[in-house]
């Protein structure tokens, strides 16, 4: 059966005509150590390749990428790049990668050695191509100059503002909390009489999510109401999916009345007579989230409160500010954390950050910001301006930024193509480094040495189900056994809405909405649809992280007692 399973996952990736997809299932091509990258290869001789949303990828993983277009190329396929950061580090590497590819190709079936070009934007006058035997720097730079006026002149759509940077956990909450109010009542819309805003709060680490979700004020505050809202990757698959398509549905702000889907949300889960119930006038509703907003959600918020771990974070976060309304806006509606978290904790960007330790099999050494002790993002900003906030800061280099110029170093180094014994360039250049898998590990896509834990609901319901721990993760050495104590801890669901959650009984609802006919969940079901992916960050593989379960917060890796201060600041405020 397993063989059967296997030979019918083949047929499905090599005879579907289009696929949408992770580009995980096609990585097995550019690091060929096993024999099952083979129905990979099928599908990449055979297709042309289109990489959306290229910025999302760490340093290594775009010269682990670029391996990939080399491969596609000498298959004599079409390769296409989208991205609205797409910068010129990278796709010049990107490019080179495709004409070392087309080379063979070309000298393989005796075509053309002629690589076309086409770069193209949303802005009138970007679509350039090298017909007329242009380079590749002057198409880039015509395409990107294009972009930059129209972004220059266009209408403003988000106005940002750069914190004062905290000191302590507990300000920083408390900034957090008057940023909110702030925002909303500058950016709120009216909708049956009462003022309703949706927020974004977008956090880096899980742990300061659920932290800053659990102690963020909600409920009545004076004279307004405050529901609040919790979405990272630790939550099960179930819970997640219905949030964000709930969230899609509510914050798509097209067509004739942009507010008719918030309008449904709010009537849907009694919001107006909550509001009325405690006399207030004004909705905050916040979603304090991880970086899982900015990939794959067409999401339109009123405004945004951001950590700024990097430059590309505040980009891709911001653009989901007004994304769907269009017209010039007035009022600030983004703010930047003026010190992140994550180096307030550490003391520097790192885990994730520019300054998080680079494998030493890569021969690239992390960047450093030790010329920002602080690292205020004031200082690490340098010239840039945030009174409008586009791709401008990525696509130019013409101002200084510290941050965003050390983000670029690194990924320099990580996709160099000369120099001494650069991997990337002997791979693109020699036969014998593309059968050779020292040069592949030098540059691993999606690099981890973690193991994982899969967690999953087990019983004849909902209700009476317990959580069971799979450390083999589901393959040939899948080992499930009870979660229990001291590695896992199941926090109370709390259920009143007093405690201002926008949602409560999220998993029954999903599953009511997932199977309509009202059927109970099955313990095979539980199984497929309310499990999480844990990573284990722990040094001793022979133990289980301590870990907690909340129904708002999802997974969290801070014992119940430190639940409510990831530094040991502060506790929750209802």
């Amino acid at each position: 059966s397993g063989n059967a399973k296997k030979a019918g996952m083949f047929r499905a990736l090599a005879a579907t005509p289009v696929i949408v997809g992770t580009v995980d299932h096609l990585m097995g091509v550019a690091s060929p150590t096993k024999s099952a990258f083979l129905p990979a290869a099928v599908r990449t001789l055979s297709s042309d390749l289109i990489l959306d949303e290229i910025d999302q990828y760490g340093p290594e993983d775009l010269a682990a990428l670029a391996r990939l277009v080399f491969q596609a190329a000498a298959a004599g396929r079409r390769v296409l790049i989208m991205s609205a950061t797409l910068t010129r580090d990278v796709s010049e590497t990107f490019h080179a990668a495709y004409y070392a590819g087309w080379q063979r190709h070309a000298l393989a079936f005796g075509v053309s050695k002629h690589v076309n070009l086409l770069f193209t934007g949303d802005a009138t006058g970007s679509v350039v191509t090298n017909a007329d035997g242009e380079g590749f720097g002057i198409l880039y730079d015509s395409c990107r100059s294009r972009v930059l006026t129209a972004l220059e002149k266009g209408a403003v759509l988000r106005r940002g503002k750069i914190l004062e940077p905290c000191t302590s956990w507990d300000d920083l909450t408390q900034q957090v909390h008057d940023g909110c109010s702030r925002m909303h009542d500058g950016n709120a819309s009216e909708i049956d009489g009462f003022r309703v805003s949706v927020g974004l709060v977008r956090m880096t680490r899980i742990s300061h999510t659920a932290a800053l979700f659990h102690q963020l004020q909600a409920g009545k505050l004076d004279g307004r109401i405050r529901l609040k809202l919790c979405l990272h990757s630790n939550f099960p698959r179930l819970h997640r999916a219905w949030v964000e398509s709930t969230l899609k549905r509510a914050l798509t702000r097209k067509g004739r009345d942009p507010l008719a889907n918030l309008r449904s949300l709010c009537r849907a889960e009694g919001i107006f007579e909550r509001a009325e119930a405690v006399g207030a006038r004004d909705i905050e509703i916040v979603c304090v989230t991880s970086p899982v907003i900015e990939t794959g959600n067409d999401l339109d918020f009123d405004y945004a409160i951001l950590d700024p771990i990097s430059m590309r974070s505040i980009v891709q976060a911001a653009g989901r500010v007004r994304r769907h309304r269009p017209g010039e806006w007035a009022s600030i509606n983004t703010l930047i954390l003026g010190r992140s978290p994550i180096a307030m904790q550490s003391g520097k960007l790192a885990m994730p950050g520019v300054e998080t330790d680079v494998p030493r099999e890569t021969g690239v050494t992390r960047r450093y910001l030790s010329s920002y002790p602080e690292r205020h993002f004031r200082d690490l900003a340098g010239d840039l301006s945030f009174d409008r906030i586009n791709a401008a800061p990525i696509l130019s280099d013409f101002d200084v930024c510290p941050l965003r110029d050390a983000e670029t170093q690194l990924r320099v180094a990580m996709m160099v193509l000369s120099g001494e014994n650069p991997p990337l360039g002997r791979y693109l250049e020699w036969s014998v480094a593309r059968m050779n898998t020292r040069f592949t590990r030098t540059r691993v896509f999606r690099r981890s040495t973690l193991r994982s834990l899969r967690y999953a609901l087990s019983g004849d319901g909902l209700e009476d189900a317990n959580w069971l721990v799979d450390i083999g993760v589901g393959g040939s050495k899948s080992s499930w056994r009870r979660a229990m104590k001291p590695e896992f801890n199941l926090a109370p669901v709390i259920r009143s809405r007093e405690y201002g959650y926008l949602f409560t009984d999220i998993l029954q609802r999903a599953w009511l909405e997932h199977a309509p006919g009202g059927e109970p969940m099955s313990d095979h079901i539980m199984r497929q649809l309310v499990t999480v992916d844990v990573p284990d960050y722990g040094s001793e593989t022979t133990l289980l992280p301590i870990l907690t379960y909340g129904e708002q917060t999802g997974f969290t890796r801070n014992l119940p007692k430190d639940l409510f201060g990831p530094f040991g600041l502060a506790k929750e405020n209802q």
